[in-house]
């Protein structure tokens, strides 16, 4: 939100300025006009497809998600702000009765600039804020609603935590009565989001991804996190905290699951619970109901 901001104001305050006073506003040189016009132009092509953005999101329709549609919007954005423009031109010019030729030359050069810029502005705000506190960085939540499960609405949300590579903090929220619990996924350090769900024997439920599974109840609610070793499955409530290190290790016959520099929860081991599991849809850019298809194949990344 706070490059959106900045990009606002960078587009917004000149041309603002130079309106509101009156001896720049009865100004019609091509120059001075180009600036009254030109950044509230590229003010429309940048918000136009960030507003079409946010419906998309706000309706749930991620079949409407998709780079050709993505593009089109850009380009009505863009034909909207260019007519803007060229009104906002013409409309000032007979207002205040402008003589002489006018030069199409500044709005290019005016209009290349503000692009340019917005563009350089909107890359270099994730990088400073990146730069300043790496561990500490991200970006805003974005949320998927999944389906309910007896009163409980599920929510998968997942926010950038790098400004351009994919990677992601993990988060379900689980809402019933008004009140919400949130419980963790581990953190993607690499790759883009790609969750299979199945639905348990016992009604709870798996999530699975490359770095890991997790049985979630929602009725809890609570996430177990899954390791196998040797041909045996263990299960531990995953932590209701970041994690920046973990590993499993077996002590006396029990298997630990260490983290964040000297906890340690004893695991479950598993028995059944896993046979029998029905996929039953996918979160990549949104949640994809999809049951009686075949999963999608994942390839699991090892660690420890």
């Amino acid at each position: 939100m706070f490059h959106e901001i900045i990009v606002l104001l960078w587009l917004a305050v000149l041309p603002a300025i130079l309106w509101a006073i009156p001896k720049t506003r009865r100004m019609t040189g091509s120059w001075i006009t180009a600036l009254k016009t030109v950044p509230l132009g590229c003010l429309t092509i940048w918000l136009l497809p960030t507003v079409f953005c946010c419906m998309i999101y706000w309706l749930h329709r991620p079949a409407l998600r998709n780079a050709l549609l993505e593009l089109g919007c850009l380009a009505v954005g863009f034909a909207v702000g260019i007519f803007l423009i060229m009104k906002l031109a013409r409309w000032s010019w007979r207002r205040w009765h402008a003589e002489g030729k006018r030069s199409i030359l500044p709005f290019d050069v005016i209009f290349l600039f503000f692009a340019f810029s917005t563009v350089s502005i909107s890359w270099a705000i994730p990088i400073v804020q990146y730069s300043s506190n790496m561990e500490e960085f991200h970006g805003e939540w974005q949320s998927f609603r999944l389906s309910d499960e007896n009163g409980v609405k599920i929510t998968f949300e997942q926010r950038p935590i790098h400004p351009f590579l994919a990677e992601y903090d993990y988060r379900l929220a689980f809402r019933r009565n008004g009140t919400t619990v949130f419980r963790n996924l581990r953190t993607n350090t690499g790759g883009r989001t790609h969750f299979n769900l199945y639905r348990l024997k016992d009604g709870r439920l798996l999530f699975s991804d490359k770095d890991g599974d997790y049985i979630v109840d929602p009725n809890l609610p609570e996430v177990w996190y899954l390791h196998e070793t040797d041909g045996r499955k263990y299960a531990v409530p995953f932590p209701h905290e970041r994690l920046r290190s973990w590993s499993w290790e077996m002590e006396d016959g029990t298997m630990m699951f260490r983290y964040n520099y000297g906890c340690a929860i004893p695991a479950i081991p598993l028995t059944d619970e896993l046979e029998g599991k029905v996929y039953y849809g996918c979160i990549t850019n949104d949640f994809y109901l999809e049951a009686g298809k075949q999963a999608p194949s994942l390839e699991k990344r090892r660690f420890n």
